[in-house]
């Protein structure tokens, strides 16, 4: 995951216990495209980060020099936070 690599926005989506990673965090790049082809379309990325704890995936977000958001109460319960 490269931040600021793609023709749209990029949000870092941090989790905690998804179904596919039961008990662990993890963090995924979705990205929202504008213009062209893939107008309101999106794309989550196939990598991912894993943790077992959530410090070391905000330190990554940190170090790429985005900004955190915090949940929604709307989003989906396995949703922690999300990065800009």
């Amino acid at each position: 995951m490269r931040a600021g690599t793609t023709n749209g926005l990029d949000i870092y989506v941090v989790c905690h216990d998804a179904s596919d990673f039961p008990g662990k965090y993890t963090c995924r790049c979705q990205t929202i495209y504008h213009g062209g082809g893939n107008i309101g379309g999106s794309e989550i990325s196939l990598e991912v980060l894993v943790a077992d704890r959530i410090e070391p995936i905000r330190a990554e977000m940190r170090r790429r020099g985005l900004y955190r958001l915090p949940r929604f109460a709307n989003d989906d319960p396995v949703i922690v936070e999300c990065w800009l």
